[in-house]
């Protein structure tokens, strides 16, 4: 059975997939991927294989098809980002 971890390269690609606002309608393929991370795309198809089973990553298949974040997902990691931002708060300002 294969090791299902998320680990920093998991993040990695989510937060390109996020500058890169990858979609559906614009996926990115996993040899760009692998070019902005300076892995292999053998390597990035395999790590996204593990951010699909966490239902993080979806893909769209065929000629020009690639991995986006879905829009729930991508909310979610904005507002992530959002909040762990250099001078931003969770709780209440003394």
């Amino acid at each position: 059975m294969e090791d299902d971890r998320l680990l920093a390269i998991h993040e990695e690609i989510v937060q390109v997939l996020l500058q890169q606002d990858a979609s559906y309608a614009r996926p990115m393929p996993s040899w760009e991927l692998a070019r902005l991370l300076n892995v292999a795309p053998s390597y990035v198809r395999e790590q996204v294989g593990v951010l699909r089973r966490h239902r993080l990553v979806s893909v769209r298949r065929g000629r020009g098809g690639g991995y986006y974040l879905s829009p729930a997902n991508r909310q979610r990691h904005h507002a992530r980002m959002r909040r762990s931002a250099p001078g931003t708060t969770t709780g209440p300002a003394n």
